[in-house]
């Protein structure tokens, strides 16, 4: 493959039968079609699915409070770790 410096010298490849057998073209003509189109086709689908669905933007939802619960914990409870008894109950009450 590394005589094909793009896309478009690969398909001028395809397209001549002079320089390669036609039964190479047939298998990765065959492949492109039983493999890459459904492949892309899948990957697009699983991509676009969660974010129609909402499934992301409750993803970043749980991301986010998590994030701001751990920051409160470290601004609010930092100074109390020295006491473990108050730097539970601190944990807990955030």
């Amino acid at each position: 493959m590394d005589k094909f410096n793009n896309l478009r010298d690969f398909s001028k490849w395809l397209k001549s039968g002079a320089t390669e057998p036609s039964f190479l073209r047939g298998l990765i003509t065959k492949w492109y079609l039983l493999i890459a189109v459904p492949g892309v086709y899948a990957a697009y689908n699983f991509f676009s699915h969660p974010t129609v669905q909402g499934v992301l933007n409750k993803a970043e939802q749980i991301v986010r409070n998590t994030t701001g619960m751990a920051l409160r914990v470290t601004e609010n409870c930092t100074p109390l770790i020295t006491d473990f008894v108050s730097f539970i109950s601190c944990i807990q009450n955030q």
